[in-house]
């Protein structure tokens, strides 16, 4: 079995989703890793703010 490090997984294509919150603002998920979410005032926002949330607080290397 051949081991992949994160850089690995950093390059594959994610899909995100990005809806507009009933509540107010703009809700994001990546499609492929669950529990990874943010939130936006804009949709430029929500964006923003998902985009490099796997790697910042979704991963852990060792």
């Amino acid at each position: 079995m051949i081991k992949k490090d994160i850089a690995y997984f950093m390059e594959l294509p994610y899909n995100i989703i990005i809806r507009k919150d009933p509540y107010g603002g703009y809700f994001a998920k990546i499609e492929e890793l669950e529990g990874c979410m943010a939130q936006g005032e804009t949709y430029e926002e929500a964006f923003k703010n998902i985009s490099g949330k796997p790697w910042n607080y979704g991963w852990k290397t060792r």
